[in-house]
């Protein structure tokens, strides 16, 4: 069945987020909250046993059945129809025929694409394996599975969330870098650009991401790549340490030096916006002894 054609809608992939019938709705509860989430993300019936050891993992088994029971009568009064949990002896799910999960499309879209999910692409991706990325890409509203959830602790269910978490942050980024690859090797840095915009969000702190997005924004020259001599870095540095007390990394100076070479060529009312980014007492022993 569609998502359109469903009753309940559970967005996972970002902010975690329910609708009814096009109502959205809350559960308070903590506890019920990360239960029906767990059962959500879960493209089987869960077992009981399994539940238990997430949630009660240092209660008695007859306690933890019992709370088991407690906790899906609880679940269902919040929810607007009770039989959307499907529940036996043995197992606990929630209805497929009328529940859609972003989670589990995305997962089955990843499993559809896997074989595609490359780096150091030399052809293009066929469009129907491309469109497909790009629909799973899309499931996403953030960055973060169940961001801000505020689930309650167990070791076994933050070990779960870890887990998963982990597993989808990765499937992610390697999609919108093949995405990335596919739109360069195709001739569209624009799209290019788009999707390794959305890779370097995830991976901040990859230098790798960061030069190929400035290397493609220079080729559609959205980015200019200027020389400044040393002794020009070397006296912007002094200058903004003197001036300002901010001691700018070295890389950093080199901007401001083009900053204060292009200010007396501009109108009073216009701006230059410099990043200054790291510290620049890692390179103060350098600077010490170039300029002595």
């Amino acid at each position: 069945m569609e998502e359109d054609a469903r009753q309940l809608r559970i967005l996972l992939l970002g902010s975690p987020r329910v609708f009814y019938d096009e109502q959205e709705i809350h559960i308070k509860r903590r506890l019920l909250r990360a239960l029906f989430f767990y059962l959500a993300s879960q493209p089987n019936p869960v077992g009981r046993s399994v539940l238990m050891d997430l949630f009660w993992p240092e209660e008695s088994e007859e306690d933890a059945r019992r709370h088991i029971r407690e906790a899906l009568s609880k679940l269902r009064s919040e929810l607007p129809d009770p039989s959307l949990i499907v529940a036996t002896q043995d197992h606990v799910r929630l209805d497929t025929e009328r529940v859609y999960v972003d989670l589990l499309e995305y997962q089955a879209l990843v499993e559809q694409v896997r074989p595609y999910v490359q780096r150091g692409m030399h052809t293009p991706l066929p469009e129907a394996i491309y469109q497909q990325m790009v629909k799973a890409v899309n499931l996403w509203r953030g960055t973060e599975f169940l961001a801000g959830a505020n689930l309650p602790s167990t070791d076994g269910l933050d070990h779960w969330l870890s887990l998963t978490s982990q597993s989808l942050s990765f499937s992610h980024q390697n999609l919108l870098e093949t995405l990335s690859e596919h739109c360069a090797v195709s001739g569209d840095l624009e799209n290019a650009v788009h999707w390794m915009r959305k890779a370097v969000q995830l991976d901040e702190e990859n230098p790798d991401l960061y030069y190929q997005l400035i290397q493609w924004l220079h080729e559609i020259g959205r980015v200019k790549y200027l020389p400044i001599k040393d002794d020009e870095a070397l006296e912007s540095f002094q200058t903004l340490s003197r001036l300002e007390g901010i001691i700018p990394a070295l890389e950093s100076a080199h901007a401001l030096a083009e900053a204060i070479k292009r200010a007396p060529t501009m109108r009073k009312d216009q701006i230059i916006l410099v990043n200054l980014s790291g510290r620049g007492d890692k390179d103060l022993n350098t600077v010490i002894g170039l300029i002595r």
